[in-house]
């Protein structure tokens, strides 16, 4: 465990959370576990942190740690009355399960012990846990921090809402054949020049035309520096332009939605293109990037947003990656999802996901959400009579937000 860095990894989150003062030096103390799979190396532990405070009260969380470390705690405070175990179920993260130590007075024979560990129990007696954690502390417990300050990813995020009825407009568009002529043009100029990083000036001979006035319109609102003329394209995109329209309008749409309606949706944090990166110099930590990220009760969500035509073995490559950061993190409490407007992960013949896809994702714990279905969601997002209700029911069925991570 001292190898991991846990102890470290945990006052790290309290700091970030401002819960409590035990992160300063005077108020906690670090004790090595050499061996976190052997149950007589956690009871040496355990014997040696009692003896030096007799007079304690403790409190433990059997929940975390290996299976021979809670074992080992289980079995050592379970006959002490100064002391409180906590469990929190995997499936319910608001309570966390209470076990009072009882004092052994005599000794007790085996017809005895099923009586007595009722009896460690209190009936019915949870601690409720109203902390809501953050993505910030939830990646400082495991090790990693935000690679961009707030003030960068609020402004992000604030430019985003403005161009969200365009990305409405994209989704509910995405497979019409002058759309996507349009933007694969336009990708294909853009990877070109680099113009995800550096900007774009588009010129009358790079020839991007576009017919659909509705489009048109979108863009030339959001986009002031371009024009069009006889439905060509020309003008000037910054580097976050380029980057809506050539992927980032899904990113957009999705974010801005569960944005919109995460109170309704029971889901908090709700955050655009985060940068996730390893505690530790800068030089050195490798960095991945969630499109999308959010918290479901004291989970974290990510979401993979993809647009295009990729090749068929793409669909497999991208759930390989989501999997990768999961395992990168090393965190149980893990949800993914796989967006994407791509018509390869479908079976033309069966009009489903298709079946290597669908099992390969179900192993992941990662759901893929195909372009239908975001599409659904859009024309709902745009249709003026639509009900509140009934939109935030679709998009909670769309992203398995009823049901726990």
């Amino acid at each position: 465990m001292k190898r991991r860095n846990v102890a470290t990894n945990f006052m790290n989150a309290l700091d970030i959370g401002e819960l409590s003062n035990l992160q300063e030096e005077d108020k906690h103390e670090i004790v090595s576990l050499e061996d976190e799979n052997s149950i007589p190396s956690a009871l040496k532990v355990f014997q040696d942190v009692t003896s030096k405070y007799p007079e304690a009260e403790w409190f433990i969380n059997i929940t975390g740690g290996t299976k021979p470390m809670s074992i080992a705690a289980f079995e050592f405070f379970k006959d002490r009355s100064n002391c409180t175990m906590l469990y929190v179920p995997i499936n319910d993260q608001t309570k966390a399960l209470k076990f009072i130590g009882k004092k052994q007075v005599n000794p007790i024979d085996e017809e005895d012990a099923a009586t007595r560990l009722k009896a460690l129990s209190i009936a019915n007696e949870t601690e409720t846990l109203d902390h809501k954690i953050s993505i910030g502390q939830f990646l400082a417990g495991y090790g990693f921090e935000l690679g961009k300050s707030e003030s960068e990813v609020e402004e992000n995020e604030m430019l985003a809402l403005e161009w969200f009825e365009t990305s409405v407009y994209l989704v509910e568009n995405h497979n019409d054949k002058d759309l996507i002529k349009f933007l694969r043009s336009f990708t294909t100029i853009s990877n070109r020049r680099k113009g995800r990083k550096n900007g774009l000036y588009l010129q009358d001979s790079d020839e991007i035309d576009l017919k659909d006035e509705g489009l048109i319109d979108n863009l030339t609102k959001i986009f002031p520096s371009i024009i069009f003329k006889d439905s060509r394209m020309t003008g000037r995109l910054e580097a976050n332009e380029a980057q809506f329209l050539t992927g980032g309008w899904l990113e957009v749409f999705i974010w801005a939605l569960l944005y919109k309606h995460s109170d309704d949706l029971g889901i908090r944090e709700v955050h655009l293109n985060l940068e996730i990166c390893s505690k530790g110099p800068s030089e050195s930590r490798p960095k991945n990037e969630w499109d999308v990220a959010f918290m479901q009760d004291q989970s974290l969500c990510f979401i993979e947003c993809k647009t295009g035509n990729q090749k068929k073995k793409k669909g497999v490559d991208i759930l390989y990656k989501v999997e990768a950061i999961k395992k990168h993190l090393g965190a149980l409490r893990v949800k993914s999802y796989l967006a994407t407007t791509s018509p390869v992960v479908i079976d033309k013949d069966t009009g489903k996901i298709y079946e290597h896809l669908a099992i390969r994702s179900a192993l992941y714990n990662c759901t893929i959400i195909e372009g239908k279905r975001i599409q659904k969601v859009a024309e709902m997002q745009h249709n003026p009579e639509k009900e509140i209700s009934e939109l935030i029911k679709l998009i909670a069925n769309t992203f398995n937000l009823g049901k726990k991570v």
